[in-house]
């Protein structure tokens, strides 16, 4: 339920990326109160909340925002204005002078 709610909170607080939430956390008293956590706690890493969201076996989170983004564009919430992206840089063992296109 923790990942559940700070998901919540990366598109409720515009939130760019997973990691920025991750270390915005601890320093926020309203999104510790609301994720459970006391002033002390450790919190997750931004790491568990990607693998979790990425997580290609679990349609859970892919089902659960489907439905939520479903009521919000009935509520009139939604626009389909504003794109969040994950522009996280990952190292690839790939040469560029070696790369080939697919059909």
């Amino acid at each position: 339920m923790i990942i559940l709610k700070m998901m919540f909170l990366l598109f409720y607080e515009n939130i760019k990326s997973e990691r920025h939430l991750a270390s915005r956390l601890p320093l926020r008293l309203d999104w510790l109160w609301f994720c459970d956590y006391d002033i002390d706690d450790s919190t997750p890493n931004h790491s568990v909340i990607s693998r979790l969201a990425a997580d290609g076996e679990s349609m859970f989170f892919a089902t659960f925002f489907e439905n939520i983004l479903s009521q919000c564009i009935e509520a009139g919430l939604v626009d389909g204005q504003t794109i969040h992206i994950d522009s996280s840089t990952i190292k690839a063992d790939a040469a560029r002078g070696k790369l080939e296109t697919k059909a």
